[in-house]
């Protein structure tokens, strides 16, 4: 780590069109949030119980006294004083059942508070779509969609990816996708992506063979989910060349059939300028600049040997970034990564 200081007249704005990093490294921030907003766990509604307007009711024992007596003007006979003391009794119970139905209406407002926000929870809850399966008449197209690396060999499927199905012969995909709603579809939970596409079957009892069998489909994305961007191009191989991000089905199309992009198609090696490995991978929005003076930024800068032809022109981007910042109180550290990162001597 370290400061920048000198003149402060670089304005904001410039400052992002120098972050040239391919990569942000996992669990660095750029500033301190500070204090977090804690959530309140407890209910208003149940703390408050509408206890108090009960206890004043128990004040009326007085009026209990007043009940009994009206019942006095009868004792002109010996006999009545007998029923006296027993009316006296009758009324204390009932103050004291008064205020008992009020504390069970309070605890059913508990139980109704858990219970509708448990079921709350769980909708929010995703959980991912079963891969149709194919029939006598259609095949099944899925391709596996993915948003972050977890580890060297895998990634995390990501939902909300819509693709759709393009007519189109070797040289590319049409201009328009297919009008059909079999020829669009929008990724769940897992990464996967289903297309069913009707009329696969093989001629039989007469009956000519499906329009779509061995049909072959170009796939191209159409949207992507909040916070990532569908990558419009791929440069790849052992002599990279940007082409165009989309792939091809594979020569084959048959009913009861599924075809995956890890196993059927889009499965390129290393070495060819559209590999992907079967993934269908999108990339994250870079965090926005806080808007305030002084930051802490981390550059991670490629050293691999794809990038030794530009090495003079990422550096020259590394100073101008940090040249920017002159003036405020912001902090910049300097990652590599490459087969041996940190880089040799000399190389950052």
């Amino acid at each position: 780590m370290f400061r920048i200081n000198g003149d402060s007249s670089h304005p904001s704005g410039y400052i992002m069109a120098f972050v040239l990093t391919p990569l942000l490294v996992s669990g660095m921030t750029f500033m301190d949030l500070g204090s977090g907003v804690v959530a309140q766990a407890s209910d208003d509604t149940m703390t408050t119980v509408p206890v108090d307007p009960e206890p004043e009711p128990t004040a009326p024992v007085t009026k209990g006294g007043k009940e009994g007596s009206q019942e006095t003007p009868t004792p002109s006979t010996p006999s009545t004083p007998t029923p006296e003391p027993s009316a006296p009794p009758t009324p204390s119970p009932t103050p004291t059942e008064a205020p008992t139905p009020t504390e069970a209406p309070a605890k059913e407002k508990t139980k109704k508070v858990d219970t509708t926000a448990e079921p709350q929870m769980a909708a929010a809850e995703i959980t991912p779509f079963l891969v149709p399966a194919p029939s006598a008449t259609s095949s099944v197209i899925t391709v596996s969609v993915a948003g972050d690396r977890t580890s060297i060999t895998s990634v995390s499927g990501l939902a909300g990816v819509t693709l759709q199905l393009y007519s189109g012969g070797g040289g590319g995909p049409n201009p328009a996708p297919r009008p059909e709603p079999w020829a669009s579809c929008v990724s769940d939970s897992a990464g996967d992506c289903s297309f069913t596409i009707p009329d696969t079957q093989d001629a039989s009892g007469g009956n000519p063979a499906g329009v779509n069998r061995n049909a072959r489909f170009w796939i191209k994305q159409a949207g992507a989910p909040t916070g990532y961007f569908a990558n419009s191009t791929l440069a790849a191989g052992t002599t990279p060349s940007s082409l165009a991000y989309q792939f091809r089905t594979g020569n084959q199309l048959l009913a009861n059939t599924t075809y995956r992009s890890t196993v059927n198609f889009m499965i390129a090696s290393g070495s060819e300028n559209n590999a992907s490995g079967g993934i269908w991978q999108n990339s994250r929005n870079n965090p926005s600049f806080p808007q305030q003076c002084g930051i802490r930024v981390a550059l991670v800068v490629d050293l691999s040997g794809s990038v030794s032809p530009y090495i003079t022109q990422m550096r020259a981007a590394a100073k101008g970034f940090v040249d920017a910042l002159t003036g405020t109180p912001s902090q910049v550290a300097l990652f590599t990564f490459a087969a041996n990162a940190p880089a040799p001597t000399g190389r950052t």
